[in-house]
């Protein structure tokens, strides 16, 4: 610049458009002197200076293109205070948003620790839940009885002596020899061959790999319950091909649950299909821990995952200074409110039916967003027209104007980033309460999409209208009326 301003000054006679530079040359110097904290700028040019060159205008039209320069010292001073005006309102938005999503982060953080700790409650309310659950257990959910028949006991009785013999091999168990016998004999029955993958069996297969591998209801589908018409010939089947498994296994049946008179080993394969025990029946014989599997925290607790997962806690009452306040009349453990907690005001339930002004805020985060892409859209076309108008004049150094937007759409990436995360962090949380976990996610797919900045595009014919009011003798400074500006900052409904 400052051979430029040299070169200015020695001339003994100016155009309008030295003069015009002039000014504008001193209006940056003024700007750049101000951004380094500058508080009294130094001069470019003294006032002395400035009137001898605006003195030398000889004609009308130098006058004229000086003045348009006027214009524009004009049009900057004001419309750079109005661009800096809408950055400030831009990062005020987004900042109000990343505040928003950052707090719906923390309470989600909370919500995760809560749903880490164990399930609370009294124990008259776990004894409770467990006699109910263990009742529920015996009938299905038609309220009809649950049985298994004679095929079924075979397979829980065979998975529990394969599973034995895993965990503890030393431990007496009927399969020992058998497995022994088995590891040497090839399968032979039609009906394991003919479905081993519709094609000839591996080369090997021995009759142990059937049963260690817990296939056997493939080829048996009795076995699991299925109720076939085949039911009598999957049985002849089964005992013409493991009939030492066979015997082995009804005869352990029989020693252990049932009288040798009333065992299912008097029993005829034919008689097989109607000979039923009920769930309860077994449970109270505790058939090859069938009772443990009731009872099992997995069976009581299904549906509540905390139980699952992270224990239960039993709370006492007597340990409790004032036990009214979350214990019911019931005797129950009461889990503290959910309209009570932070995240209502604070969380992603602000913008849900839990919080009364629910809609009040959703219509106050939409226009919160509408106001971060208009104002972004603004100072985009805004520092669009600066470098026109830096390229049309010919001072570079103009561009010192800019607003800086980069900075914004940094911070609207991290808005997007931190939104993306905050649905990650929904969707793959642990929720006991299923329903609040998809009203959250639809609140995010509703409300917090991201703000699709790089799409943004000044229209090209608009850019080429600003261009002609430049090369017009400058005609956008003519007057303030903001036609220039507004073609390149009017964001069009279609976008």
């Amino acid at each position: 610049m400052a051979t430029n301003i040299k070169a200015l000054l020695r001339k003994r006679g100016w155009t309008g458009d030295d003069v015009g530079k002039a000014i504008i040359l001193s209006l940056i110097d003024s700007y750049k002197q101000t951004l380094q904290g500058v508080t009294a700028p130094k001069e470019l040019f003294t006032a002395a200076q400035l009137r001898t060159m605006i003195l030398s205008l000889k004609d009308k039209e130098q006058g004229t293109r000086y003045n348009r320069y006027i214009g524009l010292n004009n049009w900057i001073s004001q419309n750079n205070a109005v661009a800096r005006a809408y950055y400030e309102q831009a990062r005020g938005e987004v900042n109000r948003l990343l505040t928003i999503l950052s707090t719906a982060h923390a309470t989600e953080d909370e919500y995760q620790y809560i749903e880490k700790l164990p399930a609370i409650m009294t124990q008259k309310q776990y004894d409770d839940i467990r006699a109910q659950r263990i009742e529920e257990q015996f009938k299905d959910e038609n309220g009809e009885t649950l049985t298994h028949g004679v095929f079924n006991l075979l397979n829980l009785s065979i998975g529990h002596f394969v599973s034995l013999l895993q965990k503890e091999p030393r431990k007496a168990n009927p399969l020992k020899p058998i497995k022994k016998k088995y590891q040497c004999e090839p399968v032979t029955s039609p009906r394991i061959l003919c479905r081993h993958n519709n094609e000839d069996p591996p080369e090997g297969l021995t009759k142990w790999d059937i049963i260690e591998l817990g296939t056997l209801f493939k080829y048996y589908p009795a076995l699991a319950g299925e109720h076939c018409e085949t039911y009598a010939e999957q049985a002849e089947d089964f005992k013409a091909e493991f009939p030492e498994l066979f015997d082995a296994v009804v005869d352990e049946i029989d020693k252990r649950y049932f009288n040798k008179e009333a065992g299912i080993g008097r029993l005829s394969l034919s008689e097989w299909p109607g000979a039923v025990f009920t769930f309860r029946e077994l449970y109270n014989k505790d058939f090859f821990g069938f009772r443990r599997f009731i009872e099992a925290n997995t069976s009581v607790f299904d549906s509540d995952k905390r139980a699952i997962f992270n224990g239960i806690a039993i709370l006492r009452p007597s340990d409790l200074l004032n036990h009214s306040s979350c214990i019911d009349a019931r005797g129950y453990y009461m889990e503290p409110e959910r309209v009570n907690n932070i995240s209502l005001v604070c969380g992603l339930e602000q913008f849900t039916p839990l919080n009364t002004e629910y809609l009040d805020n959703i219509e106050q985060l939409e226009v919160t967003r509408k106001t971060v892409i208009d104002s972004y859209y603004f100072l985009m076309g805004y520092d669009k027209a600066v470098e026109l108008i830096a390229e049309h004049i010919g001072i570079p150094d103009f561009t010192i104007f800019k607003t800086g937007k980069e900075a914004i759409s940094e911070r609207i990436d991290a808005l997007n980033h931190l939104a993306s995360l905050l649905y990650k962090q929904v969707k793959e949380s642990n929720y006991r309460d299923q329903n609040a976990k998809a009203v959250k996610l639809q609140v995010l797919k509703d409300h917090f999409q991201a703000l699709k900045w790089t799409e943004f595009a000044i229209p090209e014919e608009s850019i080429a209208q600003a261009k002609s009011l430049l090369n017009h003798n400058m005609k956008a400074f003519e007057i303030q009326d903001g036609v220039f500006l507004g073609l390149l900052t009017s964001r069009k409904e279609a976008q």
